[in-house]
């Protein structure tokens, strides 16, 4: 069935090749046949030629990281705000490309933005549980990136556009109620205790310095000094990461960096101005406050790692604290001092003094089972009672 014969190309080389005998016949000596398969073969390369020069052309910005450099240096120009610009990109990469072209493997623009496709992009972006002006956004930028597409490729990607008409006003308004709940139930769930008693922070203390896994010595005391900032000042994780010698006052500690990636300093988060926390709980301890503040400028750890180990030692515990759970203490504590709410709302880096109240615990230990006996009532009398 298969015999070995003479394959011509368009640039008049020639090659032997087994090939179907019933397909390709003997045509050695036919001048006409070898036209028409010459005819026939360049037909099919110039097709496979156009079908590659289009894949590149729909392909080109998302292949590879290259992509992204390029549509955030095309927002920059248009907004000239570059952490706008790049959490723009990250977006788009994150929901966008992480979904059509990671989970899906389609790299056809057109069916992107068909009705079918829009219906089921939203529904996976609700499978992730994200909030309404979430998805919204997320439409936004899409389209941004879209746009930046088609200028890009000089108009030979149609410029097109997400509605997401499935994001009717009922649908949404179920959906967000049913997320709210849902999230609701899952803080209580995990939360089950908020506020770290002193007695509790001794124990996670104790836990971190005595336990030490063979090989990481250091694993959990490399995480004492940022718990240690956190709970007696109510710093936020980005913002104890990012504590040098200068920001240690006599009567205060100065907050002016927060943590936007790894080793990577920015602004407050939130428009919140700079803000000084005084020193309720460590006035008489501002040397080992120092000696915290200069082991976390000496080392460098992700976020997620100290969030894991400690994660980790409160597993160990048996206790369900978070992190965000030292900064509630704190404000919980404030309280118990008789600070002005006002004093406790600037300390924590809140706009709104409703937030902070939101941040209260109750740190009352109420915890007797111990019945009063009230069965002898000689003497009682209402005259006394007051």
């Amino acid at each position: 069935y298969r015999v070995r014969r003479i394959i011509y190309f368009r640039d008049g080389t020639r090659k032997l090749e087994n090939k179907p005998h019933r397909e390709y016949k003997e045509f050695d000596k036919d001048e006409k046949k070898i036209q028409e398969y010459l005819e026939r073969e360049n037909y099919r390369q110039a097709q496979e030629e156009k079908a590659k020069k289009t894949y590149r052309i729909r392909t080109s910005f998302i292949k590879g990281n290259d992509y992204n450099k390029e549509f955030e240096e095309w927002m920059f120009d248009r907004t000239g705000n570059e952490i706008y610009s790049r959490n723009v990109a990250s977006s788009v990469r994150r929901h966008l490309i992480g979904y059509f072209h990671t989970k899906k493997k389609n790299y056809d623009y057109k069916t992107w933005v068909s009705l079918d496709e829009q219906a089921k992009f939203v529904k996976f972006l609700r499978s992730k549980k994200l909030a309404h002006k979430t998805i919204i956004t997320i439409k936004n930028n899409s389209n941004m990136f879209f746009q930046f597409l088609h200028e890009k490729s000089r108009g030979q990607i149609e410029l097109m556009r997400f509605t997401f008409p499935s994001l009717t006003r009922s649908s949404t308004r179920k959906y967000e109620k049913d997320r709210k709940e849902k999230a609701r139930l899952k803080d209580k769930r995990l939360s089950g205790e908020d506020f770290v008693t002193q007695e509790d922070f001794k124990k996670i203390w104790n836990e971190c310095l005595t336990r030490q896994p063979e090989g990481d010595e250091e694993r959990y005391t490399s995480i004492l000094p940022y718990i240690y900032m956190c709970y007696n000042y109510g710093l936020r994780r980005s913002e104890a990461m990012c504590l040098k010698a200068e920001c240690l006052r006599k009567d205060h500690l100065r907050i002016t960096e927060q943590l936007k990636k790894v080793n990577v300093t920015g602004e407050l988060k939130h428009g919140a101005e700079e803000r000084k926390v005084p020193h309720v709980f460590t006035k008489n301890k501002l040397k080992y406050v120092a000696g915290m503040i200069h082991l976390i400028s000496e080392t460098e750890m992700h976020p997620t790692t100290f969030t894991k180990r400690f994660g980790e030692i409160v597993e160990i515990l048996n206790m369900k604290f978070t992190i965000h759970n030292l900064r509630n203490t704190f404000v919980t504590r404030c309280f118990s001092e008789n600070m002005a709410a006002t004093k406790i709302m600037f300390a924590v880096g809140h706009t709104d003094v409703r937030t902070t109240m939101k941040y209260l615990r109750d740190d009352r230990e109420l915890e007797s089972n111990e019945i009063v006996p009230y069965d002898d009532l000689k003497g009682f009398r209402l005259d006394k009672a007051v």
